[in-house]
């Protein structure tokens, strides 16, 4: 085999790996992924690029953690649909922190075992 040809066939080889890597890490990130996709698509209302996407992402992450640390003393009226809870606590539940009522049962059932 020529060298032209060992090297061709290392080539792929390692792009073999890389492309089967990189589907295993898109997996992983699918969502986030598909939705920058999405907003890096849109001609009107979407993001300038992948940067863009990030950084506007970014900055409504830190308001609603601010929300998170500073939102406990306004709670919306409850026509909003908001129920009971206040700013923090909303906020809490739209990035992530906040427990869901199945978890909290099910540790509550496990405690009790």
């Amino acid at each position: 085999m020529s060298d032209t040809m060992v090297a061709e066939a290392t080539s792929v080889d390692v792009w073999a790996r890389k492309f089967k890597g990189n589907a295993v890490s898109y997996a992983a990130h699918k969502r986030v992924i598909d939705a920058i996709a999405s907003g890096v698509a849109k001609a009107n209302g979407g993001y300038d690029n992948f940067d863009d996407a990030i950084a506007q992402v970014k900055d409504v992450w830190d308001a609603l953690r601010e929300q998170v640390a500073d939102g406990g003393g306004y709670t919306p009226p409850v026509e909003m649909g908001f129920g009971s809870n206040n700013g923090s606590q909303i906020a809490s539940a739209i990035t992530g922190d906040k427990t869901s009522v199945t978890e909290i049962r099910k540790a509550f059932a496990n405690l009790g075992k």
